[in-house]
């Protein structure tokens, strides 16, 4: 429900500012040129030390922000498994490799790393495949544009 509301509160803004005003075709263009950069390095994603360190260092933060957040909204906690978003259905919306994605299937959420590039989505993938069994995690290479389904939350 909440993201229903947030993208009619997008889309409402940018009809009436019109934010987005670039042409479809420079807008693929762009969008081709960042599928390709991060198709590059997609297989560094999960490289503490690399490229994406800054990412790795800033989940110490971020994982429990939102975390702490979807717990304060939805009045959810499970201190026997420690697994506190058992139940929320979430978007990682350009999840890259699922940096954000697995600390948020190990909080027990139901998460659905999204991104345009394939080559990352099979990084993604294949590294989560050494997740524990409880974890619900699925991958998908597609636009956030056409892609259609309810979640709980979008990161």
């Amino acid at each position: 429900m909440f993201t229903r509301i947030l993208w009619k509160r997008v889309n409402w803004m940018n009809q009436r500012h019109n934010l987005y005003s670039v042409s479809k075709s420079a807008s693929t263009e762009a969008n081709n040129t960042e599928i390709d950069k991060f198709s590059r390095l997609a297989t560094k994603f999960w490289d503490t030390a690399g490229e994406f360190k800054p990412l790795h260092s800033l989940n110490e933060l971020r994982v429990p922000f939102i975390r702490d957040k979807i717990i304060s909204s939805r009045q959810l906690h499970d201190s026997t498994t420690g697994r506190s978003l058992t139940g929320v259905k979430l978007l990682d919306v350009g999840c890259g490799g699922g940096l954000l994605c697995e600390p948020l299937a190990r909080l027990g959420a139901e998460v659905t790393g999204l991104d345009a590039s394939l080559d990352v989505i099979e990084i993604a993938q294949k590294h989560s495949e050494s997740l524990p069994s409880y974890c619900k995690l699925n991958y998908i290479c597609d636009d956030v544009f056409t892609y259609n389904e309810e979640f709980d939350s979008r990161c």
